[in-house]
């Protein structure tokens, strides 16, 4: 996969996610009832947090990343922003009366972008891989 010849597109879908994000996030209406902890919508909340933050982080990294080897520091280097986004959003659910702080959304929306470029990881060939 040629991340290069596509980085442009990758930081403009990175930016529209954060943007669809920040506004499901924050959006307020009528109060609704929480859910219990055992039961499948509580979970399948938290599994839509986890793939749009997947998303999220993926495209960000595909589309900020300029080293030519994916390693952790490149990771440590440019994908934060997107996990303290993850973070800020869920957080800010506090002061917001219709919404809800949930632990398990947090931890979704900061692991989803590791796990997103996890993915890129794989996705990614390995240029000092011998051929043996």
């Amino acid at each position: 996969m040629k991340i290069r010849f596509h980085r442009p597109l990758f930081l403009v879908v990175s930016i529209i996610g954060m943007l669809l994000a920040l506004s499901l996030q924050m959006k307020t209406g009528r109060q609704h009832e929480p859910v219990g902890f055992f039961f499948w919508d509580y979970w399948l909340d938290t599994l839509k947090h986890l793939g749009g933050f997947i998303l999220i982080g993926f495209a960000y990294f595909a589309g900020i990343f300029r080293g030519r080897e994916v390693s952790f520091g490149a990771y440590v280097r440019t994908i934060w922003p997107v996990m303290a986004f993850g973070a800020l959003t869920e957080t800010a659910q506090i002061w917001i009366p219709t919404r809800s702080c949930n632990f398990f959304d947090l931890l979704a929306n900061t692991l989803g972008p590791l796990l997103g470029y996890l993915i890129v990881l794989l996705l990614t060939p390995k240029s000092g891989a011998d051929s043996a």
